[in-house]
């Protein structure tokens, strides 16, 4: 009884803690109402307005402004129980004719207010996540996710909801850490039906789970499979279910993964296909230099909405080679899995845990782990410098030099320059992965 209440004692002490963490955060957050947004914020407001005005038969049809409904259907949902409150804050706000570009001070407190709000799923998936780790590691995890720079310059000025749904993926990470995989499935699952861009994680989520919860001989085995299939299978028929019904699947897919363009986002992402977009634009050029008749593509990686037309001068589009690279992806991650799902097996039964740290990294690495601190290696600086010339020229020197000319300059050079590093570290990865399998 007494250890009871001693653990019910540190639990509140932990909780108490974690709120001081979201509360200063928050304040932050309210500073920051009135800061630069993108047009990101109109997109959620005019989902507010689509959700609110129209039947939810029309929802993946609507047509009203140019940023059509294209996240799946429980996002769709989340949206239309916000527009029920924000309705009785500002009725123009989900008027789908009279918001479109609405901007009113209500608009953007409220907007600004349910982003803060919706944060508190990840506190939840913090707390869960954090609950039974020691005080120095979790206060760390506390200021990495909840006082993140990231999220707070990608929610609370530019404009998203990715607080909330990195919590339902710590919520559900959380309870695979409990051993209580149908649970995690579960979170899994219903993150999948909010923002489908998480898929890139599914792979690893099956191999995780086949394995771990399903692979318990045949006939456990089967019955694991079966709940766990049953989970994902009622949570999607719930999120799909209407749409389903009023013959409409088709128009939700083609929505959520606009083919017709590939998959590459509307900006310039500091990733690998970065080099396919300036591989495209510089044989474009060149092409046009020797004469070649090579026509201006229709939508534009810097416009922001690219629609349903290919942005591709030269190449091909690249959703195929995409497919094949998950394909590739779901196989390494299967086999690395499965290598260290055995590996760890065979070392709990013949030898003891390892106990201390182990320093990752090598001679010539960006980072590696060493006693007291992280130490950056030559790459490691060498990105920092350069990254620091990038943002140089971007913010200061190409406005002063350039003026108006070359206005996607800047964004080439970041995104170029940030995908090299960012390739190098899932390069870097993939060795160890292997090396380590």
């Amino acid at each position: 009884m007494e250890c009871q209440t001693l653990q019910m004692h540190a639990r509140s002490a932990i909780i108490q803690q974690l709120f001081w963490f979201f509360s200063l955060a928050a304040c932050i957050k309210l500073v920051l109402i009135p800061s630069y947004h993108s047009t990101d914020f109109e997109v959620h407001r005019h989902w507010l307005a689509l959700t609110h005005s129209l039947p939810l038969s029309q929802w993946y049809f609507d047509e009203t402004s140019p940023w059509t409904l294209d996240y799946p259907p429980f996002f769709a949902y989340y949206e239309y129980i916000l527009s029920l409150f924000a309705q009785f804050i500002d009725p123009q706000m989900v008027d789908i004719y009279r918001g479109l570009n609405y901007k009113s001070n209500t608009v953007i407190y409220f907007q600004r207010i349910s982003v803060i709000i919706s944060d508190l799923c990840l506190l939840y998936g913090i707390y869960r996540l954090t609950k039974n780790l020691e005080s120095r590691k979790r206060i760390l995890m506390w200021v990495l996710v909840v006082w993140s720079p990231g999220l707070i310059m990608v929610d609370h000025m530019h404009f998203q909801y990715n607080g909330f749904l990195l919590g339902l993926l710590m919520l559900s990470i959380s309870y695979l850490q409990e051993g209580r995989d149908l649970m995690g499935g579960f979170f899994f699952s219903v993150l999948l039906c909010f923002k489908h861009l998480f898929a890139v994680a599914a792979p690893v989520y099956f191999v995780y789970l086949l394995r771990h919860y399903c692979w318990k001989g045949i006939s456990m085995g089967f019955r694991r499979f079966s709940a766990m299939g049953a989970v994902v299978v009622v949570v999607f028929a719930v999120a799909y279910g209407p749409f389903l019904y009023y013959g409409q699947i088709q128009q939700v897919v083609r929505r959520m993964f606009p083919f017709g363009r590939g998959l590459c986002h509307a900006y310039w992402a500091p990733n690998f296909w970065v080099f396919y977009m300036v591989l495209d634009k510089c044989l474009a050029i060149v092409l046009r230099k020797l004469r070649f008749n090579i026509q201006a593509p229709t939508a534009s990686f810097t416009g922001g909405l690219v629609g349903d037309s290919s942005p591709f001068a030269v190449l091909p589009q690249e959703y195929p080679i995409k497919v094949l690279l998950l394909l590739l992806h779901s196989i390494l991650m299967w086999y690395c899995f499965s290598a260290q799902f055995t590996k760890d097996a065979a070392a709990k039964e013949n030898a003891p845990a390892k106990r201390g740290g182990e320093q990752f990294g090598s001679q010539g690495t960006s980072s590696s782990t060493v006693e007291g601190g992280i130490h950056i290696g030559r790459i490691g600086k060498c990105y920092l410098v350069g990254l620091l010339a990038v943002e140089t020229w971007g913010q200061l020197l190409h406005p002063y030099l350039l003026g108006d000319k070359l206005p996607f300059l800047p964004l080439i050079l970041i995104s170029t320059f940030c995908a090299l590093e960012i390739m190098y570290s899932w390069i870097w990865q993939l060795r160890w992965i292997l090396k380590s399998t």
